[in-house]
């Protein structure tokens, strides 16, 4: 399975030389970021949906999307430049992309690709090339990467098109609400995901197979039984609006839109919907929010089981309690703010005077138990 390795961002907003500990066990594929509020879990997620609109070269409506100007992404008022490099296993391959974005052009004035060590592709000094090739080309006015216009045979006979794919697809889901869950959408095309809101949830349940429909609906009810069927309407200007059917009290069934949907069955159907249908990078934020607690825990077993690499933040310790524990322990990261306001980050668990609790309490006990504060102190950590 095509995934990252390494993922590192440097002046973008508070984070500051900042690297992502992904879990060292191979077929871990999941990532739990806790800490207090203003510690910059948010932002950690808006860096990783930042490195894949670079890569849909989308930059301006991007920001315009979040409300923010170019000077919001980044907190570091008298630099240019936002520095990243990825890594990863694509098709067999190690790939390795490092850039420098400028804030004012809105692009990567340097960008260097590496497969398994060896460079094959540049950007500097308004050109860029492919090594091995004699040509050098000027390049055109565009946001973000280069690559995101380059022709898909371009990238295909360098080998490039699993890792500019994978990059393309990486959103987080950050803003996802019911009220955009809710929203009537036309059909989407099979690259199109739910949006960063969920308002296109209806528009590509709307483009799934009686197959995907008969697996959305098995999944779904695994937490609300009483669900029996899933399903499309199509209305004028061809807006497609999401139904449910349940069963009713006098044995027969009862209809609902999702107008009528509660916002915690609107959010799962938006959750597996992304699971399903997605191959690259999903970022959620506040997972819990709208589920009770036997629903967590369902979920959060499903999330972990998904092949697929997956980032959540939360609150609620219980939500550490209901990981299998070597995957709480490699998975959970703390994310915390330093005396000079930049954003840390570290495996929670590796923290002394956390994982010494782990003798005599589970993980989300432990999570509950220490002080965070303290534990940042103790650490030497701020």
């Amino acid at each position: 399975m095509d995934h990252i390795t390494h993922f590192h961002i440097d002046k973008f907003k508070s984070l500051h030389n900042f690297t992502i500990p992904f879990p060292p066990s191979p077929n871990n594929t999941f990532l739990c970021l806790i800490g207090k509020n203003g510690s910059g879990k948010s932002t950690v997620l808006q860096a990783i949906d930042f490195a894949g609109e670079i890569f849909r070269g989308k930059i301006s409506p991007w920001l315009k999307s979040r409300n923010w100007e170019k000077r919001d992404i980044s907190s570091f008022q008298r630099l240019q430049n936002i520095n990243l490099d990825i890594e990863g296993r694509f098709n067999g391959h190690t790939v390795n992309w490092s850039s420098s974005f400028n804030i004012q052009q809105l692009r990567c004035t340097q960008e260097k690709i590496r497969i398994d060590g060896n460079t094959v592709f540049s950007v500097a000094d308004g050109k860029y090339r492919f090594f091995g090739e004699n040509e050098v080309k000027n390049i055109f006015t565009y946001e973000g990467s280069i690559l995101s216009i380059l022709d898909k045979e371009i990238l295909e006979d360098r080998g490039l098109t699993a890792f500019c794919a994978f990059m393309k697809k990486m959103y987080s889901f950050d803003t996802l609400n019911s009220k955009q869950l809710r929203m009537r959408t036309r059909p989407v095309d099979a690259d199109t995901n739910i949006g960063r809101g969920g308002e296109f949830l209806s528009g590509k349940i709307a483009t799934f197979s009686a197959g995907q429909i008969k697996e959305l609906l098995a999944k779904v009810c695994e937490f609300y039984p009483w669900i029996i069927n899933i399903y499309t309407s199509s209305l004028r200007g061809g807006w497609k609006e999401l139904f449910f059917v349940e069963k009713s009290a006098d044995g027969g069934t009862h209809r609902f839109s999702s107008q009528n949907s509660c916002d915690g069955l609107l959010r799962l159907v938006g959750f597996l919907t992304e699971f399903m249908t997605s191959d690259t990078f999903i970022v959620f934020d506040e997972i819990e929010n709208g589920f009770n607690p036997e629903i967590m825990e369902k979920l959060v077993r499903m999330i972990t089981d998904f092949p697929t690499q997956i980032i959540i933040t939360t609150h609620n310790p219980v939500i550490i309690n209901y990981m299998q524990e070597d995957i709480a322990i490699e998975s959970t990261l703390l994310v915390y703010r330093k005396q000079d306001g930049t954003t840390g980050i570290r495996r929670f668990f590796e923290i002394p005077e956390v994982s010494e609790r782990l003798s005599y309490l589970s993980p989300g006990e432990v999570f509950l138990d220490v002080d965070i504060d303290d534990v940042l102190i103790d650490a030497e950590l701020v």
